[in-house]
C-alpha cells in the first residue's frame, strides 16, 4: 500500500480527484443557488406580476363600463349596451382569476375582501342601470349612475390603487430578499473558489516537486550517457515510476557498457573478416570476368549457328513448296491422262458402232446385188420387154458392188483405226501408271522434305532456346561480375567503416577504462586531422579509397540479392 502512495500515478490521480471534487462542490453549489433564485423569481411572477395584471384588467373594465354608461345616457343610444355587458363579463372573469387564489398577503386580503363586496354591488348596480337604459329613460339612468354607480366606482378605484401598492410593496420585499440571497451565494461561491484555488496550487506545487526532482536526475544521467560517460551513478532513493525509470536508465548504462565492449571486439573481427572477403572477392571477380568473356564468345557462335539453321530451314521450306507444286502438277497431268483414256474409250466405242454400221451397209449391198441379179434374170426371161429393166438392174448391181467395196474399205480402215486406238489406250494406261508412280515418288519426296523442314524448325527453336539460355547466363554472369566488384568494394568499405566504428566506440568511458578512452579520443582526433589515414593496412587503404563507401553500395546490393544467390 505504501508503494502505491509513492507512485506518480497515485499523486496525479489524487491531485485530479481533489480538483474534480472542488469543481463538483462549486458546480453543485452554483446549481443550488441558480435553482433557488429561479424559484424566487417564479414566486415573484406568480404572487405579484400575475395578480397585478388581473387587477389592472379588472380596473380597466370597470372604468370602461362607467364611461360607456355615461356615453349611453348622454348620447341617448342603445348601441353601447352589448359592449357594456361584455366588459362586465371580462371584469368578473379577471376578478375571479385574482380573488381569492391570487391573494398572498394579509393586508392585500383585507383590501381584496372590500373590493369583492363593492364588485358585487357594482355589478348589481350596473345591471339595474342597463335595465333603465333599455327602457330609454336616460334621465333616470343618469341620476341612478350619479347616485349609485359613481360612488361605488370611485371607491373601487381607490381600493384598486391600494391593492396595486400592496403588490408593489410585496414585489419590492421579494426583490430585496432575492438580492440578499444572491449576494450570499456569491460570497459562498467566491469562498469555495478561493479554497479550491489554494488547494489546486498546493497540489500543483506538490506534484511538480514530486516530478521534477527525479526528472532532473534522469536528465543528468541521460546527459552523462550522451557525453560518453557510462560510469554515472544515481544519487538519492527515488520511489514510484521515476524510481523504476532511474533504475532502468542505470541498467541501460550498464548494458550499454557491455555492448560497447562487445562492439569494440566485434569491430576487430569485422576488420579481419572484411580483409579476407575483399581478397576473395577480387579473385572471384577476375574469374567471373574470364567466364563472362567465354560466354560472350559462345553466345556469338550460337548466334551464327542459329542463322545457319534458320537458312537451312528456309531452304527446306522452299524445297517442300516446290515438291508440293510438282505433286499438284502430277495430279493435274494424271487427271488429263484419265480424260484422254476416257476419250480413247469413247472413240473405240464409236469405231465399233461404225464397224457395225459398215457391216450392215455391206449386207444391204449384198442383198441389193442379189436382188439386182434376180432382176436381171427376170429381165432376160422377159426378153425384149425386160431389156430396160435389165439395164436398171445392171446399174443397181454395179452400185451395190461399189457400195460393198467401199464398205469393205471402210471396215478395213475402221479395223486399222481400232487397233491403233487400242494401242493408244494401252500406252495411255502405261502413262497413267507411270504418272501414278511419279506422283507417289513426289509425295515421298515432299514428305521427306517436310520432315526435314520440321526437323530444321525444331533445331532452330532448340538452338534459339540454347542461345537465349546462354544469353541469360551471360547477362547473369555480367551481373555477378558487377556484384562481385561491388562486394569487393563493399568489403573494403566495410573494413574502413569498421575502423571508424572502433574509433567512435572508443568515445565512451567505461569506468575502469578512462585512460584508454582518453587515448582513443586522442588517436581519433589525430585521424580527423589527417584524412589520409585510417585503421586498415596501407596497401588496402589505397584500394579502399578508390571505391564508394558502404552506405552508397548497400542499395545496389539489396536490389540484386536474388542474382547473387543464383550465382
Amino acid at each position: 500500500m505504501q508503494k502505491l502512495f509513492q507512485t506518480i500515478r497515485f499523486k496525479i490521480i489524487l491531485t485530479l480527484a481533489i480538483s474534480s471534487l472542488l469543481l463538483l462542490v462549486i458546480g453543485f453549489f452554483g446549481l443550488i443557488g441558480m435553482s433557488s433564485l429561479n424559484d424566487r423569481l417564479q414566486a415573484t411572477y406568480d404572487n405579484n406580476v400575475v395578480p397585478v395584471t388581473q387587477l389592472a384588467k379588472t380596473r380597466a373594465s370597470t372604468l370602461n363600463v362607467r364611461l360607456l354608461l355615461w356615453r349611453t345616457h348622454a348620447e341617448k343610444v342603445q348601441t353601447h349596451i352589448p359592449r357594456i355587458r361584455e366588459l362586465q363579463s371580462q371584469a368578473g372573469e379577471a376578478w375571479r382569476s385574482y380573488y381569492p387564489s391570487g391573494v398572498t398577503d394579509e393586508q392585500e386580503r383585507e383590501i381584496a375582501d372590500q373590493i369583492d363586496v363593492l364588485m358585487k354591488k357594482y355589478q348589481v348596480s350596473v345591471q339595474q342601470e342597463l335595465t333603465i337604459l333599455e327602457s330609454e329613460d336616460y334621465t333616470a339612468a343618469a341620476a341612478f349612475q350619479a347616485k349609485e354607480i359613481t360612488p361605488v366606482g370611485d371607491k373601487l378605484t381607490e381600493l384598486f390603487s391600494a391593492d396595486f401598492a400592496s403588490n408593489i410593496a410585496q414585489a419590492r420585499d421579494a426583490n430585496a430578499e432575492s438580492s440578499a440571497h444572491s449576494k450570499a451565494i456569491m460570497w459562498a461561491g467566491g469562498a469555495l473558489i478561493g479554497i479550491g484555488t489554494l488547494l489546486g496550487v498546493g497540489a500543483a506545487i506538490y506534484l511538480v516537486r514530486a516530478v521534477s526532482r527525479p526528472l532532473d536526475q534522469a536528465v543528468r544521467l541521460a546527459g552523462d550517457i550522451a557525453q560518453g560517460r557510462l560510469d554515472g551513478e544515481i544519487v538519492g532513493d527515488a520511489k514510484g515510476e521515476f524510481g523504476l525509470l532511474l533504475n532502468a536508465m542505470q541498467q541501460m548504462a550498464r548494458q550499454l557498457t557491455g555492448t560497447v565492449r562487445g562492439i569494440r571486439d566485434a569491430s576487430e573481427s569485422v576488420m579481419v573478416a572484411s580483409r579476407q572477403i575483399a581478397s576473395g572477392n577480387m579473385d572471384l571477380s577476375s574469374r567471373t570476368e574470364e567466364q563472362a568473356s567465354s560466354l560472350e564468345q559462345t553466345a556469338a557462335s550460337m548466334t551464327e549457328l542459329t542463322q545457319t539453321v534458320r537458312l537451312n530451314a528456309e531452304n527446306a521450306r522452299q524445297a517442300n513448296g516446290l515438291a508440293l507444286a510438282a505433286r499438284n502438277m502430277t495430279e493435274a497431268s494424271d487427271a488429263e491422262v484419265d480424260g484422254m483414256m476416257q476419250t480413247i474409250g469413247k472413240v473405240s466405242a464409236s469405231s465399233a458402232k461404225i464397224s457395225e454400221i459398215t457391216g450392215l451397209i455391206e449386207g444391204i449391198a449384198f442383198q441389193t446385188n442379189i436382188l439386182a441379179l434376180n432382176a436381171a434374170v427376170e429381165a432376160a426371161r422377159a426378153g425384149e420387154q425386160g431389156r430396160g429393166f435389165a439395164v436398171v438392174a445392171g446399174e443397181v448391181r454395179s452400185l451395190a458392188q461399189r457400195s460393198s467395196s467401199a464398205a469393205k474399205e471402210i471396215k478395213d480402215l475402221i479395223a486399222t483405226s481400232s487397233m491403233l486406238v487400242q494401242e493408244g489406250e494401252r500406252q495411255a494406261i502405261k502413262v497413267g501408271e507411270s504418272m501414278e508412280q511419279v506422283k507417289q515418288a513426289i509425295g515421298q519426296v515432299s514428305q521427306i522434305v517436310g520432315e526435314i523442314s520440321a526437323a530444321s524448325d525444331e533445331q532452330s527453336q532448340g538452338i534459339e532456346q540454347v542461345h537465349q539460355a546462354i544469353s541469360q547466363i551471360d547477362a547473369v554472369t555480367q551481373q555477378n561480375a558487377a556484384l562481385v566488384e561491388e562486394s569487393a568494394a563493399a568489403a573494403q568499405s566495410l573494413e574502413e567503416q569498421a575502423g571508424k566504428m572502433k574509433a567512435e566506440v572508443m568515445f565512451f568511458r567505461l569506468g575502469d577504462e578512462t585512460v584508454a578512452a582518453s587515448r582513443s579520443r586522442g588517436s581519433r582526433n589525430d585521424m580527423q586531422a589527417r584524412p589520409g589515414t585510417n585503421p586498415v593496412r596501407s596497401g588496402e587503404a589505397d584500394a579502399a579509397t578508390t571505391h564508394k563507401p558502404l552506405k552508397h553500395v548497400a542499395p545496389r546490393l539489396s536490389g540484386n540479392t536474388e542474382d547473387w544467390e543464383t550465382f
